[in-house]
């Protein structure tokens, strides 16, 4: 259900027995590191094929993630859990939601608390925020929030908000539920679960490159992998690096 919506973009004839002629392919441009089993569907249920078309796990999934250190996150009825590349249970499906295996950790979700399982499903992190995001490049964005407020003044607790709104908040989730955090706090998490930043920024992007732009009011800086401020918020807008540069914004004028 939380997963963000990925564009169905072309559609194959399969020809395998037992297997129905038509399925659906999603985007085949893998994340980085992805392992190369590729999506799809047939009615409503969800498997995995090869780079030649071949069926190698029968859709039976309710929805699914990429294979990341041969694990990949699938949903099957309420519950998620994780395959490995022949489609076996790996992880048990005990999970209200959880994320692909970015690092050598995966974030899930029990309940309405984030936290993180290594390869083995076990806890890394136990779950105790509300919001969690995937690792990237050693290093994970967390959330905590006591309340959050949405359209007509309605304000929900940590304990009592609708399971949908327990993701890192962005432009799709305000524009879609007209819900944001007050006063949410954003802090980093390394691989083995330790908070090399303690939860007190207004929000922080994914790294890129080693550094991720943060807000601290309304001025965007830089942090890098350890939390440390690299280049001080005084920027209105900050993109990601990539090749060395970001596009940011200055006094209203734009630069690389």
């Amino acid at each position: 259900m939380l997963r963000k919506i990925v564009s169905l973009i072309a559609i194959f004839s399969i020809c395998a027995v037992g297997v129905a002629a038509t399925s659906i392919e999603r985007n085949p441009n893998k994340r980085k590191g992805a392992g190369a089993p590729f999506q799809i569907r047939r009615g409503k249920k969800w498997g995995y094929m090869d780079k030649t078309g071949k069926v190698i796990i029968e859709p039976q999934f309710d929805a699914e993630g990429d294979f990341f250190h041969g694990l990949a996150p699938v949903l099957k009825g309420k519950k998620w859990g994780y395959i490995n590349e022949k489609g076996q249970e790996s992880i048990p499906f005990r999970f209200d939601y959880a994320l692909d295996f970015t690092g050598e950790v995966a974030p899930v979700l029990v309940g309405r608390k984030w936290g993180y399982i290594d390869l083995d499903g076990r806890w890394v992190v136990a779950p105790k925020f509300q919001a969690a995001g995937e690792m990237f490049e050693g290093s994970a964005r967390v959330l905590f929030w006591n309340r959050i407020r949405c359209e007509r003044s309605k304000v929900y607790t940590n304990k009592n908000a609708p399971p949908y709104l327990y993701v890192l908040p962005d432009v799709i989730m305000s524009l879609t539920t007209g819900c944001n955090p007050v006063n949410g706090r954003y802090g980093i998490l390394d691989k083995t679960g330790r908070l090399v930043m303690q939860l007190h920024l207004d929000l922080i992007e994914d790294f890129s490159e080693g550094l991720a732009a943060f807000y601290k009011g309304n001025k965007v800086g830089y942090i890098d992998l350890q939390g440390n401020v690299v280049i001080a918020p005084k920027f209105e807008y900050g993109g990601r690096f990539s090749e060395g540069l970001a596009q940011a914004e200055l006094d209203g004028k734009w630069a690389t």
